[in-house]
Protein backbone atom coordinates (compact mmCIF):
# COMPACT_ATOMS: atom_id res chain seq x y z
CA UNK A 1 0.00 0.00 0.00
CA UNK A 2 2.78 2.22 1.10
CA UNK A 3 4.86 1.36 -2.66
CA UNK A 4 1.47 2.58 -4.56
CA UNK A 5 0.71 5.57 -2.51
CA UNK A 6 4.30 6.84 -3.08
CA UNK A 7 3.95 5.98 -6.69
CA UNK A 8 0.68 7.85 -7.00
CA UNK A 9 2.24 10.86 -4.93
CA UNK A 10 5.18 11.15 -7.19
CA UNK A 11 2.98 11.54 -10.47
CA UNK A 12 1.11 13.61 -9.16
CA UNK A 13 4.17 15.78 -8.32
CA UNK A 14 5.06 15.02 -11.84
CA UNK A 15 1.69 16.91 -13.03
CA UNK A 16 1.99 19.81 -10.67
CA UNK A 17 4.98 20.34 -11.83
CA UNK A 18 4.22 20.40 -15.60
CA UNK A 19 1.36 22.79 -14.57
CA UNK A 20 3.05 25.10 -12.96
CA UNK A 21 5.82 25.20 -15.75
CA UNK A 22 2.54 25.54 -18.40
CA UNK A 23 1.60 28.64 -16.26
CA UNK A 24 5.02 30.31 -15.98
CA UNK A 25 5.66 29.68 -20.11
CA UNK A 26 7.69 26.96 -20.15
CA UNK A 27 5.42 24.29 -22.48
CA UNK A 28 8.53 22.04 -23.68
CA UNK A 29 9.25 21.71 -19.81
CA UNK A 30 5.49 21.05 -19.34
CA UNK A 31 5.54 18.62 -22.07
CA UNK A 32 8.18 16.85 -20.83
CA UNK A 33 7.09 16.04 -17.30
CA UNK A 34 3.04 15.16 -18.25
CA UNK A 35 5.01 12.87 -20.65
CA UNK A 36 6.70 11.51 -17.98
CA UNK A 37 3.79 11.15 -16.00
CA UNK A 38 2.16 8.79 -18.55
CA UNK A 39 5.08 6.37 -18.55
CA UNK A 40 4.63 6.07 -15.25
CA UNK A 41 0.69 5.83 -14.78
CA UNK A 42 0.88 3.32 -18.22
CA UNK A 43 3.98 1.12 -16.08
CA UNK A 44 1.61 1.20 -12.77
CA UNK A 45 -1.82 0.97 -14.30
CA UNK A 46 -3.17 4.57 -12.60
CA UNK A 47 -5.74 5.20 -15.32
CA UNK A 48 -7.34 7.67 -14.00
CA UNK A 49 -4.04 10.01 -13.58
CA UNK A 50 -3.08 8.59 -17.02
CA UNK A 51 -7.00 10.39 -18.60
CA UNK A 52 -4.95 13.23 -16.45
CA UNK A 53 -1.92 13.53 -17.91
CA UNK A 54 -2.83 12.59 -21.23
CA UNK A 55 -5.35 15.85 -21.02
CA UNK A 56 -2.83 17.92 -20.05
CA UNK A 57 -0.28 17.40 -22.52
CA UNK A 58 -3.51 18.01 -25.01
CA UNK A 59 -3.87 21.30 -22.93
CA UNK A 60 -0.09 21.96 -24.15
CA UNK A 61 -0.37 21.01 -27.87
CA UNK A 62 -3.52 23.61 -27.78
CA UNK A 63 -1.71 25.99 -26.62
CA UNK A 64 1.26 25.68 -28.95
CA UNK A 65 -0.88 25.10 -31.83
CA UNK A 66 -0.81 21.71 -32.54
CA UNK A 67 -4.58 21.15 -32.69
CA UNK A 68 -4.53 17.69 -34.13
CA UNK A 69 -2.08 16.31 -31.08
CA UNK A 70 -3.99 17.89 -28.58
CA UNK A 71 -7.62 16.39 -29.97
CA UNK A 72 -5.46 12.74 -30.00
CA UNK A 73 -4.39 13.48 -26.57
CA UNK A 74 -7.58 14.52 -25.43
CA UNK A 75 -9.44 11.62 -27.22
CA UNK A 76 -7.10 9.53 -25.76
CA UNK A 77 -8.35 10.76 -22.35
CA UNK A 78 -12.12 10.25 -23.02
CA UNK A 79 -11.80 7.07 -23.44
CA UNK A 80 -10.12 5.94 -20.32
Amino acid sequence: MRRIMSQFLFMATLSALAEAHAAMGNPGEALRLYQEALTMDIGYGHRDHRAHSLAGIGDIHAALGERGLARDSWQQALVI
